[in-house]
């Protein structure tokens, strides 16, 4: 009875900590500035902080228009799969093999969102100077926009990825 038990409660905190730590990935302050949208408005102000040229920039917003389609899917689905846990964790006798599906979904979303983030920067290191990346990067952490090299809100102490 006690190894059910224990059971049971490891994947009840495995599932409420994946739900919780990728939860805060999902609300729109935590891509960008709070009320802008789709982030044109920091992206020009980086472009100014960072003098680009025009051919970097024209390059950096066609990178962005290539991904925003697909962290948007990434991250509905990501939100589906969060709703599904929540509701499937709500119920009175939740089903360990649908718990544990929902959470291999996330584990598996949450590796596709960081390997676009790895593509991502890997493309910006091919557009932008090294001195441009770096003025970037200390731009970014004097606006406490990274911590441990994510982006995140200032307040925000969570475990490196």
């Amino acid at each position: 009875m006690k190894t059910r038990t224990g059971k049971a409660l490891a994947i009840f905190v495995a599932a409420a900590m994946i739900f919780s730590g990728t939860a805060v990935w999902a609300g729109d302050e935590w891509h960008g500035r709070k009320g802008e949208g789709d982030g044109k408005a920091h992206f020009e102000e980086m472009t100014r902080e960072l003098g680009l040229t025009a051919g970097q920039k024209a390059e950096l917003a066609k990178q962005r228009e290539a991904f925003a389609p697909k962290v948007k899917e990434i991250r509905e689905k990501m939100k589906t799969a969060h709703e599904a846990l929540k509701t499937e964790l709500d119920k009175a006798s939740p089903d360990k093999a649908k718990l544990a599906a929902i959470v291999e979904d996330l584990k598996n979303l949450s590796g596709e969102q960081i390997q676009m983030r790895i593509e991502k920067v890997l493309q910006m290191k091919k557009i932008l100077t090294p001195e441009q990346f770096a003025k970037m990067r200390s731009v970014m952490e004097k606006k406490g926009r990274v911590h441990r090299g994510k982006w995140v809100k200032k307040d925000f102490d969570g475990p490196e990825i």
